[in-house]
């Protein structure tokens, strides 16, 4: 980097174009010695011959290397889920070596460990775990030492009493430690599972904990095909289960004794020599001391439940017609309670976390997982079979398991966990589309199965869920050629089929609701991230008629008279000569004060002759600059005195009709729409509860009604708390257009996640600014701290109230849903939208704003079960 923080770059030959660029021998040794103990184990057929050789560079250059050698060979066992067999065997070679070398290996192994307690990296201490015991497996380690000093201590917490996320990981480290070391922890199994056992039926028992299950479940578990159990619960009692069941094997059908994992045989060629060589003995782990620590975040826990896409009983695609040539469908992964689906989704979950500086590389690794196993435990593709040899073992049973279909399914179970993925959703987008392109053959078609059934369970899933759907489909069309068979779901654009002997005039329930609503949802997305010509090309003619009601169009200004468009072309003709605001201004007056006061006889109110005026100003300045979005951007800067003048601060109204003018000019572009509203909250000409309500009376009564209340430039029309609106009618439908004149359910939430996170932007951006001027070499004016705390408690005021209004306003609407008290999360967008709202920013909602909304939640929640769910997903970012 420059001065000034630039990249400087190499002039292209290295030493200024006279040769190879210097670099230093030891280095240079340093980084290849890395690379080696990095990529050791990659290939199986090789493993043996390769972890000796590392081993014997790591015990001769360990002096001159030390450092690097510790420090690499510690963040492999914490990193590399997918590799502890490797790192298990290679410490037993440098040990059988030189065993003061193998020490001192274990011990920054073990700082590792104490590093991982004490800044909470769960997934790191579970890789580590499993690390060493698999190494009391070979023998390298003492059993009893990594029992006593690592195990037994995580257990003591769990009979502490605390049921907490921080225990919930102890109990998944110690639940992964038994399936690694079946033999050598056989006698400590009892305790060690007993342990377990017990403070998880304590944490499924507790209450509070299962109606948090309730608000995180992804499908609704009325007609979801598997059980969403407690995730903890269910891996415990799985566990627990291996210990107590024989399996048939495929050579003489005779019992071949406890169901333990099929790991890959080639390690047990460095089984230690304890007859000759003591075993190390790992030195005690101390739990940091929980009183001095804040509760450990639910990104961190384990999911908290199960969730399936490739469940056990499925036997067809659901949602397909029963005749459809590719409705049949069985996929070909290990069944619940089987110890390869165990160790498989445990490893996948781990190594997800572990990747997220590098999923690019950590693709390959994904993939790489199906070697730790047997051979024919899963199938390989030719390049897999090739680096796979005998030494690799034979699994009993030959299943030749779908490793892709796992994969995937364990994915998608990481990006729909709730309340929050523990990663940023566009990560597994990232990582699919990677490990599409390292396998493209074998990964696609598994995608492709997990996206048919879950478009066919959208019905049941939770909106989050689907949104989170929308994005990885999209983007994921977008980077390969928008391909897909979109004629296999035209049918949910259909009119729905009215049941024999129905009334036609009675409401029916429609049954592709979501299914339609996520199908136009994506082409308006995917839409965004090309052009309208380039994605209909790809399109089956069925769904060519539905999709150009979303083609984007140009913005079209609709005056309230042809009064009102002369006087809009007057006002484009100056802002062409760049006149000022103030000036433009005071042509609005005049304009104002020379309208006709009565309209065909009829007196006009003077409020609506001004909303009409403030409608006509802005829709003018967006027709000027729509040329491009910098255009409309210079143009909205340039004149936002003007408007600022025209919707003063006190009037929610006026501010809420600048919304509706912004949607009414760019109703048919969605994405400008979002852009200009993103640019009229960062400047404060208007608030996020003005957009909300806003939003509220479109849903409620459409576009026109929306523009024409606040039109009428009354705060009651547009109350921002939402108390004085008129009472709420059902909500839009799920099939209202994404694209067209109505607001559908998916994009509304898109709006209101808007507003919210400008609101704790600018709280952000004032805390921070805060901290700059009180630090103690700031030498700022006390009435400039003032005017910044004043700022920030008012934006703290403006969220609170934002989320009472919220809460406020969908609960009305899900109240005037037919059927409501039969509404959950899962049938309705209101409550769903909601559930997500407070999930998502359940540790922003706090204090008293946090009472207030769980008094509208008692009150106004249309069910005694909906409201024991949002009262639970208000409370979700609390340690239950």
């Amino acid at each position: 980097m420059n001065a000034h923080g630039r990249p400087v770059f190499q002039r292209r030959g290295g030493n200024g174009g006279r040769g190879r660029r210097m670099v230093d021998p030891h280095v240079e040794e340093a980084q290849k010695l890395r690379s080696l103990l990095v990529m050791a184990g990659d290939k199986p057929i090789q493993a043996v011959a390769m972890i000796n050789d590392v081993a014997t560079v790591v015990v001769r250059d360990f002096n001159n290397h030390r450092e690097m050698i510790l420090t690499t060979f510690a963040g492999c066992t914490a990193e590399l889920s997918h590799k502890p067999h490797v790192y298990a065997a290679m410490l037993s070679a440098i040990t059988q070596q030189d065993q003061t070398v193998g020490a001192a290996v274990l011990d920054a192994v073990h700082q590792h460990l104490t590093q991982a307690l004490i800044v909470e990296r769960p997934a790191h201490l579970r890789s580590i775990v499993r690390f060493l015991a698999y190494a009391a497996e070979l023998g390298v380690l003492d059993a009893g030492s990594v029992v006593a000093a690592i195990l037994e201590p995580l257990t003591a917490a769990l009979q502490s009493g605390v049921l907490d996320y921080r225990n919930d990981s102890y109990a998944t480290a110690v639940l992964g430690a038994t399936l690694f070391a079946p033999q050598t922890f056989a006698p400590f199994r009892v305790a060690l599972l007993g342990a377990v056992g017990t403070y998880v039926q304590s944490r499924a028992a507790d209450p509070e904990r299962q109606a948090l299950l309730e608000a995180l479940r992804p499908l609704d578990p009325a007609t979801a095909p598997f059980d969403q159990a407690d995730y903890l619960l269910h891996l415990a009692s799985n566990v627990a289960q291996l210990w107590t069941e024989t399996v048939p094997s495929a050579v003489d059908g005779q019992l071949a004794g406890p169901a333990i994992a099929p790991l890959a045989a080639w390690p047990v060629a460095f089984t230690f020599p304890v007859v000759d060589q003591a075993s190390l003995v790992v030195a005690p782990v101390e739990l940091p001391a929980v009183a001095d620590r804040p509760a450990m975040a639910h990104f961190d826990a384990p999911p908290p439940v199960v969730f399936r896409v490739f469940d056990d009983e499925l036997a067809a695609l659901p949602g397909f017609p029963a005749d459809h040539p590719n409705a049949a469908f069985v996929p070909q992964v290990p069944k619940t309670a089987t110890v390869e689906r165990l160790v498989c989704v445990e490893l996948v979950q781990d190594l997800l976390i572990n990747i997220q500086n590098n999923h690019k590389a950590g693709a390959r690794s994904l993939l790489d997982l199906k070697l730790l196993f047997q051979a024919g435990t899963f199938v390989l593709d030719e390049e897999e079979a090739a680096v796979v040899g005998p030494s690799q073992g034979s699994h009993a049973q030959m299943p030749e398991y779908n490793f892709e279909q796992l994969l995937i399914e364990t994915i998608f179970a990481a990006l729909f966990r709730l309340p929050l993925p523990q990663v940023r959703p566009v990560f597994y987008t990232d990582v699919i589309m990677g490990l599409c392109r390292v396998s493209p053959k074998r990964v696609a078609q598994a995608l492709g199965k997990a996206l048919h059934v879950s478009f066919g369970r959208l019905e049941a899933t939770d909106p989050d869920c689907l949104v989170r759907l929308v994005d990885l489909f999209s983007h994921h069309l977008s980077n390969f050629g928008f391909g897909w068979k979109w004629a296999d779901w035209a049918y949910v654009l259909q009119p729905p089929t009215l049941p024999e002997g129905a009334d036609p005039e009675e409401e029916q329930g429609d049954v592709f609701a979501k299914r339609r609503a996520f199908v136009l949802v994506v082409l308006e997305r995917i839409t965004r991230l090309a052009y309208y010509d380039r994605i209909r090309g790809t399109l089956p003619e069925e769904l060519k008629l539905a999709y150009a009601a979303l083609e984007p169009r140009a913005g079209t200004p609709v005056y309230p008279s042809p009064e009102h468009s002369a006087f809009a072309e007057q006002i484009g003709e100056m802002v062409r000569h760049r006149v000022s605001p103030d000036e433009l201004f005071e042509y609005c007056e005049r304009f104002l004060n020379n309208t006709s006061t009565t309209v065909e006889g009829v007196p006009v109110d003077p409020t609506e002759a001004t909303g009409q005026l403030r409608h006509t100003v802005l829709t003018a300045l967006l027709a000027h600059g729509q040329k491009t979005f910098s255009h409309t951007m210079t143009v909205l800067e340039r004149y936002l005195p003007l408007l600022r003048k025209l919707a003063p601060a006190a009037h929610a109204g006026a501010k809420a009709q600048l919304v509706a003018s912004v949607f009414q000019f760019w109703k048919r572009h969605r994405q400008f729409f979002l852009i200009v509203v993103d640019k009229l909250l960062h400047y404060r000409v208007c608030e996020p509860g003005h957009v909300v309500a806003w939003l509220m009376e479109t849903m409620r009564n459409g576009p026109a009604a929306a523009s024409a209340g606040a039109g009428a430039g009354g705060d009651e029309a547009m109350a921002v708390d939402g108390s004085e609106t008129a009472p709420a009618p059902a909500a839009a439908a799920a099939n209202e257009e994404e694209g067209g004149d109505e607001v559908g359910p998916v994009f509304a939430l898109e709006v209101i996640c808007l507003t919210v996170k400008k609101a704790l932007y600018r709280i952000d951006a004032l805390e921070d600014k805060l901290e700059q001027v009180t630090r103690m070499d700031a030498n700022e004016p006390e009435a400039t701290v003032a005017t910044i705390r004043s700022n920030l408690a008012n934006a703290e005021r403006e969220r609170d109230s934002l989320f009472a209004q919220i809460a406020h306003s969908l609960l009305e609407d899900a109240v005037a849903e037919p059927a409501a008290a039969d509404r959950t999360q899962w049938s309705s967008w209101s409550l769903g939208s909601l559930a997500t709202l407070l999930r998502m920013y359940s540790g922003d909602i706090r204090g008293d704003v946090r009472t207030a909304v769980g008094q509208i939640i008692a009150e106004k929640a249309p069910s005694d079960h909906m409201r024991q769910t949002l009262a639970a997903a208000l409370a979700v970012d609390r340690d239950v």
